[in-house]
């Protein structure tokens, strides 16, 4: 049972996988999943810009909720 989905991070972790497994940074899965990626970063401020002065930016776990960003997938190479 998947509680929900989470293409973000999923989408992370396979180019990562991909990356380990020795793909290089041109091939064409690598750089569709970093556009796509890109495009779903959010970079509106959610509630914890209360206690955190820095910019927005960041990628929802799930399809959409932009006040709890995770970090996990904030760094993926």
């Amino acid at each position: 049972m998947q509680p929900c989905v989470s293409p973000v991070w999923d989408t992370v972790l396979a180019a990562y996988a991909l990356s380990l497994a020795g793909l290089p940074e041109e091939a064409p899965a690598l750089e569709a999943a970093a556009t796509w990626l890109v495009g779903k970063q959010c970079r509106v401020p959610g509630d914890w810009t209360r206690r955190n002065a820095a910019p927005p930016g960041g990628w929802f776990f799930e399809h959409r909720n932009p006040f709890y960003r995770t970090s996990t997938t904030r760094a993926w190479r």
